[in-house]
């Protein structure tokens, strides 16, 4: 049983995620895959303020319930606030809608309650709420002297199910591409090649086109240019280099090329070749020359 083997079986099934996400963060330091890594400690340990969240992480729309107090000790509970009593720049943003940041067990723990999660605004949300209502520019549909002392916005556990689900199916999707290709590169022994083309399969995953949502600004997509066949070592170079590869890195593709096809022993495996499109898609990241070296991985090597 292998620790692919493991995680397939956990991700098909009902194993909590932190355990597959401690399981795929075992095989991200065995492979050194710095996307898979990445994302990993993410999910486990949460996103940080001004770290990027994926899409499944948010927004979610979700309701918001206010507690009014007024003269008197009168209160009135659970009063919804409605986005159109505020300005529209408001309705869409942090005041009606939850991000998630937490960890993946807060995430799951909250799924499986008998009732819905509930959290406070923003910092800074009641003052400005109140400032609206002050101002005008909002209202409560309430006698004036009610104000707002407390919010709660609710979410579902369908909300977070959904967020739960869709780390098991990356976790799934992630395993099983890779033991297509390297079902042994979880191993400590896996041999240099496996573990090269898990990383590939791994950047592909992250970098590929389908993952790609927008490239950066100084990106050079690949106009017009062929995705390489496998064992098509001119049209590897022709692909990259039309997709922005640079000169020294092309230089350093061909010199692998020759060492590879110079070395009997390596004939139809390409090594230097892998770790080269392993290495060097890492280190280019998600932008549109990651993507067309993910693109080129799989074609040159047959994955």
């Amino acid at each position: 049983m292998t620790l692919l083997d493991d995680i397939v079986r956990g991700a098909s099934g009902s194993a909590p995620l932190a355990v597959l996400l401690r399981q795929m963060k075992v095989l991200a330091a065995r492979t050194e895959a710095a996307p898979l890594a990445e994302w990993v400690e993410h999910e486990l340990n949460g996103y940080g303020d001004g770290v990027e969240l994926p899409p499944y992480r948010g927004p979610h729309r979700a309701p918001v319930y206010g507690h009014y107090m007024g003269i008197m000790g009168a209160e009135i509970r659970n009063v919804i606030i409605e986005p159109f009593n505020l300005p529209e720049e408001y309705r869409d943003g942090p005041l009606f809608n939850r991000w998630f940041r937490e960890p993946i067990a807060n995430i799951e723990a909250w799924a499986v309650r008998d009732t819905p999660a509930s959290f406070g605004w923003p910092d800074g949300g009641m003052q400005l709420y109140g400032m609206l209502i002050q101002s005008g520019e909002a209202t409560t549909g309430l006698r004036e002297d009610f104000a707002l002392a407390q919010v709660k916005v609710v979410v579902d556990q369908s909300v977070t199910a959904r967020v739960c689900e869709v780390v098991r199916n990356r976790v799934l999707d992630l395993a099983l591409a890779i033991e297509k290709v390297a079902p042994g590169a979880g191993e400590s022994s896996a041999p240099v090649e496996q573990k090269a083309d898990a990383v590939i399969a791994i950047n592909n995953y992250f970098y590929g086109q389908g993952n790609v949502a927008v490239a950066g600004k100084n990106a050079t997509q690949t106009v017009g240019a062929v995705a390489p066949s496998r064992d098509d070592t001119a049209g590897l170079i022709r692909y990259l280099a039309a997709a922005g590869l640079a000169v020294e890195d092309q230089r350093a593709l061909a010199a692998a090329i020759a060492q590879d096809e110079c070395d009997a022993s390596a004939a139809g495996r390409w090594p230097r070749v892998r770790s080269w499109l392993a290495e060097t898609g890492t280190a280019v990241g998600a932008n549109a020359l990651g993507s067309a070296i993910a693109t080129a991985a799989t074609g040159f090597l047959g994955l």
